[in-house]
């Protein structure tokens, strides 16, 4: 596991590696005193059953993903006697339908916009006329507006790492978009 944290989380954004400490500690507890080369298809598939089930499916997708993960890197280091990761073949279909995106109400609408003169109340208009996420617009420069053609560039982020902010690409290939 270490070695998995060490060679392949390294390589991730370090809010995707928070995001996966909890997936990560959930199967170690529960495939605990099991030896990797042990484990097979249905007992991953016990595993996202023992999720509770007002998790998503997006959010049991995501713990065993990083289950496979795991299991994949375990094939590719040699280190672990198995020569098939046992979660490519787990089809998983559990936990709640993800609940769509509402539109911000009139009443909400009116809040931000009453707001607006408040410290830090300009913040919610612009996420709000944006559409961009927090990280993209707390990121934003000067020389990212263009007050002539009437853009913001969005090509950068801020994020986290022990306490401390740092700037890195959006989270997705679209950002950039003017």
């Amino acid at each position: 596991m270490t070695d998995w944290e060490e060679n392949y989380c390294s390589t991730l954004a370090p809010s995707t590696v928070h995001g996966y400490q909890t997936a990560k500690n959930t199967a170690l507890e529960y495939f605990n005193g099991v030896y990797v080369k042990d484990i097979q298809t249905s007992d991953v598939r016990q595993f996202a059953e023992s999720l509770p089930r007002s998790y998503s499916e997006h959010t049991i997708s995501n713990y065993v993903n990083v289950l496979s993960s795991i299991m994949a890197y375990a094939v590719r280091s040699r280190d672990y006697p198995i020569s098939l990761n046992p979660c490519s073949n787990a089809r998983i279909h559990l936990g709640t339908e993800a609940t769509e995106r509402r539109v911000v109400s009139d009443g909400e609408m009116r809040l931000i916009m009453q707001n607006a003169d408040k410290p830090f109340g300009l913040f919610p208009l612009l996420l709000l006329f944006t559409g961009c996420r927090r990280g993209e617009a707390l990121a934003l420069d000067w020389r990212d507006i263009d007050i002539k053609s009437d853009t913001i560039t969005i090509d950068k982020s801020l994020s986290w790492k022990h306490c401390r902010p740092f700037i890195k690409t959006p989270k997705t290939k679209k950002a950039g978009v003017q």
